[in-house]
């Protein structure tokens, strides 16, 4: 019964680091994004 719990304690840990990195690494794409959006419109403008 506790050796139960303590895998699903586990797997919810690791489920949520997942998700984490996941919106992690979606947060770094878009403001890399961002970044090469606001140098191809200087560039377009200059």
């Amino acid at each position: 019964m506790i050796v139960d719990m303590w895998i699903k304690r586990g797997y919810l840990f690791y489920a949520l680091r997942i998700h984490l990195s996941k919106v992690f690494i979606h947060s770094l794409f878009d403001i890399f994004n961002l970044i090469l959006n606001e140098i191809v419109v200087f560039s377009t403008n200059f």
